[in-house]
């Protein structure tokens, strides 16, 4: 995870106006964004181990710890976002400062997690040299999750680059629908995350029905969820948007 984000510092303080202007702002967007995604990007290390912390306390069948130090990271970013931007004015960089150290801070609730009340999975010194075989395993399964996470991301840029060309309003619609439907879709989303674990150990231990199970029930509940959000979203558009 630290190779890797080595790379995105690099994009951050070599490229960031490239980066932004990639995905669809003008020349004022770039303007205001690069010093905000320069600082951003040099926090890279602490995003991703903050996920590799997430995923193993979840997985460890702890997700209301996971749950409480992503809360506590974002209340942290809330509430300095605004006495970094404007008490102290430091603008869009005090933003930045302020998501970076709030990640930071969930990543330090962690390590206090795994001090004072130890997970069964343990690092150690030994286990930190890279084998062939196992990082092989792990971007097999990586990979293929990657681009599906990516492929989104790929299509609003895409869709920002056009839509650019015609009005800068257009964009900023499309921002706005895309954070509503992240909202209708998060509680979607925890039933999958909770959903991961429980097929991988019952598939693990060859309970093929109750894996069966698990997935029509996931899928049940999901389809209630969505069908509700998509309901919302036909009676009451303007009041949402």
């Amino acid at each position: 995870a630290f190779i890797i984000s080595l790379f995105f510092i690099f994009v951050g303080l070599f490229l960031p106006d490239k980066l932004i202007a990639l995905l669809g702002g003008d020349a004022q967007i770039v303007a205001t964004g690069k010093n905000y995604t320069r600082i951003f990007m040099c926090f890279a290390p602490f995003f991703m181990w903050n996920y590799i912390c997430n995923a193993f306390v979840r997985n460890d069948g702890n997700p209301s710890i996971a749950m409480s130090a992503t809360l506590f990271s974002s209340l942290f970013n809330i509430v300095f976002d605004y006495i970094l931007m404007f008490p102290l004015g430091l603008s869009m960089e005090g933003a930045a400062l302020a998501t970076g150290i709030g990640q930071t801070v969930s990543l330090i609730v962690y390590i206090i997690i795994y001090i004072v009340r130890p997970i069964p999975v343990r690092f150690t010194r030994k286990h930190m040299k890279p084998e062939k075989v196992l990082c092989v395993k792990m971007y097999s399964i990586g990979i293929p999750a990657c681009l599906n996470m990516a492929l989104p991301s790929l299509l609003i840029s895409a869709l920002n680059v056009i839509l650019a060309a015609y009005s800068q309003v257009y964009v900023f619609v499309l921002g706005v629908y895309y954070k509503l439907q992240t909202f209708l879709y998060l509680p979607a989303n925890g039933v999958v995350q909770g959903m991961r674990p429980l097929i991988g150990y019952n598939y693990g231990a060859g309970e093929t029905k109750r894996v069966k199970k698990i997935y029509a029930t996931a899928t049940g509940i999901v389809l209630v969820i969505m069908c509700i959000g998509t309901s919302v979203c036909l009676c009451i558009p303007e009041t949402l948007i």
